[in-house]
């Protein structure tokens, strides 16, 4: 659970009469998807979901705005990741209690 909480943050906003564009550039956040069902965005621990979502709230009516669980494809991403850039071995990590690697 504890690598969970150091995965970005993961949020959907559905603003269907938005132009598709409307999500570039949201201070703090970076989208990762786009569809029928609205935007899915991570976001910088500094970010304020409160100034995305009167931002969404200009481009008209919110359908949905909310956090979604870290899939375990993320969270397998993340270690892969951190194992390709940084020589992190889950063997040795493990026994140090470093679940990501990279630690600088």
């Amino acid at each position: 659970m504890e690598l969970h909480r150091r995965l970005p943050a993961r949020l959907r906003v559905d603003v269907p009469q938005a132009p598709a564009e409307w999500a570039e550039g949201l201070p703090g956040a970076r989208v990762v998807a786009a569809g029928a069902d609205g935007v899915r965005l991570t976001l910088d621990p500094a970010a304020d979901p409160q100034r995305i979502l009167a931002i969404a709230q200009a481009q008209g009516a919110v359908h949905h705005f909310g956090f979604e669980p870290t899939s375990l494809v993320d969270v397998y991403r993340r270690l892969v990741a951190a194992r390709r850039w940084c020589g992190w071995s889950p063997a040795a990590n493990w026994a140090s209690g470093c679940e990501v690697g990279c630690s600088g």
